[in-house]
């Protein structure tokens, strides 16, 4: 169900610290489908941190490199002061997850 059509949740825009997301979509094997995938899902939750958080908020969100990373950094750039890039030492070396930081 759309996030807007909830009156409850309504009312918590701008209330938010902290959104952290580490969601991804169902991956196909098929890169250019995946990565577009990836992409769409992590511009809609910027849009959602973006509505959710209040103006001195952050943002954690797990995502992939793939060719998309600098449209996303870009798109972040855009609502947030400061944009990180982290790859945790915890994360295994080839595997593609990384993790973007933004500060309102």
């Amino acid at each position: 169900e759309n996030l807007n059509n909830l009156e409850e949740i309504l009312k918590l825009k701008g209330c938010f610290k902290l959104v952290i997301s580490d969601i991804a979509p169902n991956l196909s094997g098929i890169s250019v489908i995946d990565s577009e995938n990836i992409l769409n899902l992590n511009m809609l939750t910027v849009k959602i941190a973006n509505d959710f958080l209040d103006s001195s908020g952050s943002m954690i969100m797990k995502t992939f490199q793939n060719s998309n990373l600098k449209t996303l950094r870009k798109n972040m750039e855009l609502s947030f002061k400061l944009v990180q890039t982290y790859k945790p030492a915890a994360s295994k070396k080839q595997s593609g997850e990384i993790y973007l930081y933004g500060v309102k």
